[in-house]
């Protein structure tokens, strides 16, 4: 246990992305729920390319913040960090929707055919 504590600690000193940070926790979270929606087989291909796309957006964001990081230590660090459990992803699922709900807000805002 302690050596997998320590293991934990160190991957987490190694992250160049901070665990808070708004953009690592949903990009990590629609991950994960791309790999859940692999599992289940009535989830539609679009549902599935849907949240791959989300999570490209946050991918993005994060790479125009860090430039040149590795990002799969960054997630990595998070989801063994320790803290990155059931809970916690619950609580992301819902940050990150609310997030995504004011962004594309914006984009349907945009009117491609608009004169003015």
């Amino acid at each position: 246990m302690f050596f997998a504590s320590l293991a934990a600690a160190a991957t987490a000193a190694l992250s160049p992305v901070p665990h808070s940070d708004t953009d690592l926790r949903c990009l990590t979270t629609y991950l994960f729920v791309v790999g859940q929606m692999e599992e289940d087989a009535e989830a539609k291909e679009t549902e599935k390319l849907g949240v791959s796309m989300l999570a490209t957006y946050y991918l993005g964001r994060i790479k125009g913040r860090y430039p040149g990081v590795d990002v799969g230590v960054a997630v990595r660090s998070l989801v063994q960090g320790g803290q990155y459990n059931e809970a916690a992803i619950g609580a992301d699922i819902e940050m990150c929707n609310a997030d995504t709900k004011v962004w594309t807000a914006d984009l349907d805002k945009i009117n491609l055919n608009a004169t003015d």
